[in-house]
């Protein structure tokens, strides 16, 4: 079995509360050193990205250009998911590390902050970014707007107005927008605008049994005390399937409720409820979706 993406939660406390975001009823805690270790050697050669996040802001996490060495020595190709306000402070030391990828800037996480300040402040760091890495094999920022059609008269025509300040673009962002939802800003810097979407819930609408998903078939997500779930909105560990710092890993991904909820996704059918409650899965086809059409 060899994944596409494996997300380790390396904590799940954050310095901000976004309101797009479910929050978790977990702990605070941050992901054991060694346990980090252990999920990346077990990975090696069978992830082909590791995603350091869940829930939680991972720049908050103190050692975290020790993890991005970490990962180095094991070979994986790191993504990491930030809402930026420590960019200006720590950007350069984790741009820098090799195993890092692909940066993604959660701009709309600071919808509703009322601080334009902020800001400047990540775009002035993606920008020296460009500049830095002109020419150069560095790792790709993506500036995220993912609330198209949100209402939010304030915040999203600011954001267009000083990324397009910030990087002298010689068109109107919102209009190109309006027909393209991703591309290149500058050099190693591409933004994405997408609508929002609905995190799962139990509290959710029943969305039905049929469907598919890429949860255990391409991607699984340890959370900070080891909890491995099959999904990376699994914002409580509501689908446990078990500790993977008292098993190995993929001992677990194979373990009867893993296989159950994967034979269910190859047959087009949900079996979780927590799946059934998720309106995600809805947005993209996967192989399986024909065997119940």
């Amino acid at each position: 079995m060899k994944l596409r993406k494996t997300y380790l939660e390396i904590t799940n406390t954050c310095n901000l509360s976004c309101a797009f975001c479910p929050k978790t009823s977990r702990k605070p805690r941050v992901m054991d050193d060694a346990l980090f270790t252990s999920l990346c050697a077990q990975l090696q050669g069978r992830s082909e990205r590791l995603y350091l996040h869940v829930m939680g802001e991972p720049l908050t996490h103190p050692r975290l250009p020790l993890l991005l060495d970490t990962c180095e020595s094991y070979c994986h190709k790191v993504h990491l998911v930030t809402n930026g306000l420590l960019l200006p402070e720590l950007g350069d030391s984790l741009t820098s590390k090799p195993a890092l990828s692909q940066l993604n800037v959660s701009l709309h996480g600071l919808a509703g902050q009322a601080n334009e300040g902020r800001l400047r402040g990540i775009l002035a760091f993606v920008k020296k970014h460009a500049d830095t890495t002109g020419g150069k094999k560095g790792p790709v920022v993506q500036l995220r707007l993912w609330n198209k059609g949100a209402t939010d008269p304030g915040f999203q025509p600011t954001a267009f107005r000083l990324i397009q300040e910030t990087f002298c673009l010689p068109y109107s962002l919102e209009r190109r927008l309006d027909t393209r939802r991703s591309f290149m800003l500058a050099e190693n810097v591409c933004i994405d605008f997408t609508e929002p979407f609905e995190w799962p819930s139990l509290d959710n609408n029943d969305r039905g049994q049929r469907g598919a998903c890429y949860g255990l078939r391409r991607q699984c997500a340890v959370l900070a005390d080891g909890t491995v779930t099959a999904c990376c909105l699994d914002n409580n560990g509501t689908l446990a399937l078990g500790n993977a710092g008292e098993r190995p890993l993929f001992e677990i991904l194979n373990g009867e409720r893993a296989l159950a909820i994967r034979s269910g996704f190859e047959r087009g059918m949900v079996v979780e409820n927590l799946c059934r409650k998720c309106s995600y899965r809805l947005r993209f086809s996967v192989k399986g979706d024909a065997a119940i059409a």
